[in-house]
């Protein structure tokens, strides 16, 4: 069994640091934690570069992000992905 799978991982993801990805987005946007390791953002009336920059904003807090899991030491960018 995979130990580092979403429903193992839920409560580490909560442990990503809100404030500073609300920071990194307009007031008008909204930032939403769907489920799981899942997120959603909705930016109203965001121009396409503007929604890039945001995006690529909140990505770079996400991949700093670590957590210790098992005693290691993980990044987000370490478990894999959907692709």
């Amino acid at each position: 069994m995979d130990s580092l799978s979403s429903p193992n991982c839920a409560p580490l993801i909560r442990r990503l640091p809100a404030r500073r990805l609300k920071q990194r987005i307009r007031s008008s946007d909204i930032l939403a934690r769907l489920g799981g390791d899942e997120f959603g953002l909705i930016l109203y009336n965001c121009p396409l570069e503007e929604a890039e920059k945001i995006a690529n904003n909140l990505l770079e807090i996400v991949r700093e992000f670590r957590f210790t899991w098992e005693n290691k030491t993980f990044n987000i960018g370490e478990m894999g992905s959907s692709k």
